[in-house]
């Protein structure tokens, strides 16, 4: 049900591989050209909110607890209250949550995929129902921060990708 979003979060992950990758330990947790976020921030949060995802798939995490206070939909960087941990471990997790989301969803029966997600801060938006979340969290999020890194890479100097 889920081929080609799976696919999509694949190329994602490594996209964001890629982009990470250029970012020094120097700049990793530091915001980057005028953004608020610092890389090490914007990794460790789609970590959290792909295991949030997994939650609602009825599968495990793979965050310690001091991540989602940390790096959850409403914390900030400012308030961080752990050591960031190193681009290794943080990428190796990320690889790790992502595709073990990809493998739930493409297990996702269409009766669960087209019930209402039921989560409060997508009330009124578009994204409806399990399936528009699953969807939302494997593909246009990861989009989402991959741009700013992007952008925060660019901004080091370093030349487009592709």
């Amino acid at each position: 049900m889920f081929e080609n979003v799976v696919q999509v979060a694949k190329q994602q992950l490594r996209l964001l591989g890629m982009l990470a990758k250029d970012i020094d330990d120097a700049n990793y947790t530091q915001p980057i050209g005028g953004a608020k976020n610092p890389p090490a921030y914007i990794l460790c949060h789609l970590c959290v909110t792909t295991d949030f995802l997994l939650t609602r798939m009825g599968q495990p995490t793979h965050c310690p607890p001091s991540w989602r206070e940390n790096f959850g939909p409403t914390c900030s960087p400012e308030k961080v209250s752990i050591p960031y941990p190193s681009k290794p471990e943080v990428l190796a997790l990320l690889e790790r949550a992502m595709l073990a989301a990809c493998a739930a969803a493409a297990e996702v029966k269409p009766e669960f995929a087209a019930q209402p997600h039921g989560i409060p801060f997508l009330a009124g938006s578009p994204v409806e129902t399990n399936g528009d979340f699953i969807t939302l969290l494997l593909a246009s999020h990861p989009a989402f921060h991959a741009g700013q890194l992007s952008a925060m890479r660019r901004h080091l100097g370093y030349p487009h990708l592709f």
